[in-house]
């Protein structure tokens, strides 16, 4: 995972029952579906994801960063 960030209602700091995330990378996506499966209980939320490829998100990046986010990771 080259990058990793927060979307939606928590990028903009208002509590939210979902968390996006958008993840940047090449992610074994069974492994994150079954992490996922494991956080939402422990969080009380719902968890969803897009998963881009680099070449996706540099192709793609001004569109999908023109709504708001956060960074979370970067490697």
């Amino acid at each position: 995972v080259s990058q990793s960030r927060y979307a939606g209602s928590l990028a903009r700091g208002i509590d939210s029952n979902i968390i996006d995330i958008i993840i940047v990378g090449d992610v074994n996506k069974e492994y994150l579906i079954n992490l996922i499966d494991k956080a939402e209980p422990i969080a009380a939320k719902k968890i969803r994801y897009v998963l881009y490829t680099e070449t996706e998100f540099n192709q793609h990046q001004n569109s999908i960063l023109e709504e708001e986010h956060l960074l979370i990771w970067n490697s």
